[in-house]
């Protein structure tokens, strides 16, 4: 008990203070606290809801970059239940894809989904089949830190992120096709005149 270490020796007690663990004891703590704060910080994350921006970076072959990816999360997001994901590719009219963003919103409470937007006008005219690694990678993420059926995945866009909506959910000739999409929504799909792909 505390009230007896007055009765402790001097040396003893000075000794209890300096107390060091064995390295082994350190490197649980420190294992420890690390994961600790990794789970944290997580969390922290995957409270956040509303409308915000993220970021990606994408590193695959002939396709190495950064995008930003605009996020609606319900304000009652529950992480006990699971949400469907709308990917939305923005067009030409909008200034960016949080833009789209804002136009798809309503959808998350009519359809109980989080609406993401990744940002595709550097795919515009520019190797377009590596709008899949965008989509795929962007799935991802939000698959990494929110509760996401992915039985109902879909995918919408207008003018040409129409296009690479079709792309993404029907082109196998740009590459494999995700299992996982419920449906796709192309509005308006533009295309370039020659009515061919700009990819092989």
């Amino acid at each position: 008990p505390l009230g007896q270490l007055k009765d402790f020796p001097k040396q003893y007690f000075y000794r209890v203070l300096i107390y060091q663990p064995k390295k082994k004891t350190m490197l649980k703590i420190h294992f420890f606290l690390t994961a600790l704060f990794v789970s944290l910080a997580a969390s922290v994350f995957a409270q956040e809801t509303g409308s915000f921006q993220n970021s990606i970076s994408i590193d695959e072959p002939g396709y190495n970059v950064t995008r930003s990816v605009y996020y609606f999360v319900p304000n009652d997001y529950n992480p006990n239940n699971s949400y469907k994901l709308i990917v939305g590719f923005r067009g030409g009219p909008h200034v960016n894809a949080g833009q789209f963003r804002d136009q798809l919103t309503p959808l998350s409470d009519s359809l109980d989904a989080i609406i993401i937007c990744p940002e595709n006008i550097g795919d515009f005219n520019n190797n377009e089949g590596n709008v899949k690694f965008l989509f795929n990678h962007a799935v991802s993420a939000a698959l990494d830190v929110y509760s996401i059926d992915t039985n109902f995945i879909y995918i919408t866009g207008l003018s040409f992120g129409g296009r690479h909506t079709i792309i993404v959910g029907m082109d196998s000739d740009s590459g494999p096709i995700s299992d996982n999409i419920r449906g796709i929504i192309p509005f308006a799909p533009g295309t370039n005149s020659e009515l061919v792909a700009d990819y092989e």
